[in-house]
């Protein structure tokens, strides 16, 4: 009697089995890898519109007189009432006392904040001087991810223009005191 070629009924189901394991497998470590890097752009965007609130809380006591925008665009220096305990600093006549620099600014595809204390306000304080080498361990990250950011001034208004590697675009004016 001839012997009939092909495969068992038995053969075919364990290659069957095994296969619907490894595809099991290459789908779960797939969906997990998007997961992880849908995860980071979430955390990307929290940090975003956490760090655009503080900004948008420290514009919003400051003056239009103490802005300085870099050349660039891409970078704001303004001064700030806030002492470094927090506290709102006022002058004997009621007005703010402005007590340092703050500075947002992008490098490296991300948003950075710096400052100083400064008491001398006879000058703005230039946010270009932020990359000077002794003052780069005082950067404080705000978000990263970001591929554009923009800053302009018009009277008391700042608007400020961020746009994400991802797309996310955010657009805001901030009305500063007078």
């Amino acid at each position: 009697m001839r012997r009939m070629e092909g495969y068992t009924l038995i053969q075919l189901l364990v290659a069957m089995a095994i296969s619907i394991i490894g595809l099991s497998a290459l789908y779960t470590v797939i969906f997990q890898g998007y997961g992880y890097v849908g995860s980071n752009a979430i955390a990307d965007h929290q940090r975003m519109r956490l760090g655009l609130e503080r900004m948008i809380y420290e514009l919003r006591e400051s003056s239009p007189d103490t802005v300085e925008i870099s050349d660039d665009g891409n970078g704001i220096g303004f001064a700030s009432p806030r002492g470094s305990d927090g506290s709102f600093e006022l002058n004997p006549d009621g007005s703010p006392r402005w007590v340092k620099a703050v500075v947002y600014f992008l490098s490296d595809g991300r948003l950075y904040r710096y400052e100083e204390g400064k008491t001398d306000w006879s000058t703005n304080f230039d946010p270009d001087l932020v990359f000077q080498c002794d003052r780069k361990s005082e950067w404080h990250e705000i978000a990263g991810s970001i591929e554009a950011v923009s800053f302009q001034i018009s009277g008391d208004m700042v608007s400020i223009h961020l746009r994400m590697t991802d797309g996310l675009s955010i657009d805001t004016s901030v009305r500063m005191r007078n």
